[in-house]
């Protein structure tokens, strides 16, 4: 043996911080690969839902609302917290959204079909020629002072926006007032 070198076992009992390093080496890249693994299993979940309520920039205290169980009616209410003042958006390829609320478990979309205004259940699947009326432009009008985003929403199929001004909450044809910006705020 020469006189410099020592067994394996006498190198890791000298130098006991190598080895300590070593581990936390191993353990870092162990979490490493388990965060990584987290995030590509999730990764599916950023293009999901997103969940937020819709507030006037006009009236600060009313949110869109579904009405209920038995109504198609889509309102405009103070909060409640409730379910119904939830809506969640899924944004297409297209740069369209659909817009969703869980109704007595069940979701109904934002709709805008000849019949008018609603919360309508089934939500179409997006090859229905139907579900242009579910479609809608998220129209990017900045930030509030508060840092939350600020929409317009035009139908897809009608091309009117969604207003509410003192006559009432409507579709009428966009003209970029401040009747039809939505404040949203992110749940």
């Amino acid at each position: 043996m020469r006189p410099n070198s020592h067994p394996k076992r006498h190198r890791a009992e000298s130098h006991p911080a190598r080895l300590t390093n070593r581990r936390s080496i191993a353990a870092l890249g162990i979490a490493l690969a388990s965060a990584l693994a987290v995030m590509m299993s999730t990764a599916g979940a950023a293009s999901a839902d997103l969940g937020a309520r819709y507030q006037s920039v006009t009236f600060r205290q009313p949110y869109l609302t579904a009405v209920g169980p038995r109504s198609e009616a889509v309102t405009m209410g103070p909060s409640r917290g409730a379910d119904t003042e939830v809506w969640y958006s899924h944004l297409w390829r297209d740069g369209t959204a659909r817009m969703r609320v869980l109704v007595d478990g069940a979701y109904r979309c934002l709709d805008d079909s000849p019949i008018g205004l609603r919360a309508f259940s089934p939500c179409w699947p997006g090859s229905s020629g139907y579900s242009r009326y579910q479609s809608w432009y998220r129209i990017d009008r900045g930030r509030d002072r508060d840092g939350n985003r600020l929409y317009s929403f035009r139908n897809q199929a009608t091309r009117n926006c969604l207003d509410w001004s003192p006559i009432g909450l409507r579709m009428f044809p966009c003209n970029g007032t401040p009747y039809q910006t939505w404040r949203e705020l992110l749940i």
